[in-house]
């Protein structure tokens, strides 16, 4: 079963990151990348700053949850 998608982000090097319910996805045009999903995170968004650098934002989980924002 596929997890819904909560955001997506077309990113200036023409890759499309896909943010779900489960984690981080990453499509170049030819293969998909699934990062590890050992942590379950909920993405709420992703953004690519000026210079290219792409951060995401996971959904908190549980109290206590560190490190909301992350860079790719």
């Amino acid at each position: 079963m596929l997890a819904p998608v909560t955001s997506l982000l077309g990113a200036t090097d023409g890759s499309l990151w896909i943010g779900t319910t489960e984690g981080l996805e990453h499509w170049d045009g030819h293969k998909l990348t699934v990062f590890a999903r050992d942590i379950p995170a909920s993405i709420a968004e992703i953004v690519e700053d000026h210079p290219g650098t792409v951060w995401v934002a996971r959904r908190k989980q549980r109290r206590g949850d560190r490190h909301p924002i992350c860079r790719v």
